[in-house]
């Protein structure tokens, strides 16, 4: 939890997030751009291999917000930017299966947890502007099954760059508070932008 705090902390320092307005209203464009100072201050902090990025998406869900409102408040994603070959990327929660291009749910842990996380996860291809990688939901199996959620997880790699990160898609109990359409819309509309 430390390390959430403190990568929030120096995330947000050298994070610019940027918006333009559609002509219809109906979207505004979003810009989060994290530079090469911060990225190589999470990679001494953590010994992870953090990258610069500068990445573009839409959102059509809020669009009447300033940014300092929506980065704090509605912006519904962790994530961070990281060297695409880092271990976390192509090995945390999905795995590319080379010999069909098809990311697979991917576990760490011994059988028994394999067995469990099995029946709750599900895998999703994501085709984003011009970066492609995967996003999968897991739902919480302990705890009190009133406030058990659905987390999503993702990864979209552009070569040298990934952007992944992570974000509660729906409190189990209320199907009602689902967002899952609403992430994946956000996810296919991400654009790494060419500095």
């Amino acid at each position: 939890m430390r390390t959430d705090i403190l990568r929030f902390c120096i995330s947000s320092i050298f994070l610019l997030l940027v918006s333009v307005q559609a002509a219809s209203s109906k979207s505004i464009k979003r810009e989060i751009i994290r530079n090469e100072r911060a990225a190589n201050e999470m990679k001494t902090l953590t010994g992870t291999n953090f990258a610069p990025c500068h990445i573009q998406f839409t959102d059509s869900t809020y669009v009447k917000l300033d940014n300092s409102s929506y980065l704090l408040s509605k912006y519904p994603f962790k994530m961070d930017c990281y060297s695409s070959d880092e271990e976390l990327v192509n090995e945390s929660w999905a795995k590319l299966n080379n010999q069909t291009g098809i990311w697979e749910a991917y576990f760490s842990g011994s059988k028994r947890d394999h067995k469990l996380l099995d029946k709750v996860t599900k895998v999703y291809q994501i085709k984003a502007v011009n970066s492609q990688g995967y996003a999968i939901t897991v739902d919480d199996i302990n705890g009190d099954p009133k406030m058990r959620d659905r987390r999503m997880y993702f990864c979209l790699l552009r070569p040298p760059i990934a952007v992944c990160g992570r974000a509660r898609s729906m409190r189990l109990s209320k199907p009602e508070t689902n967002i899952l359409p609403q992430l994946f819309e956000l996810l296919r509309s991400v654009e790494f932008i060419d500095d």
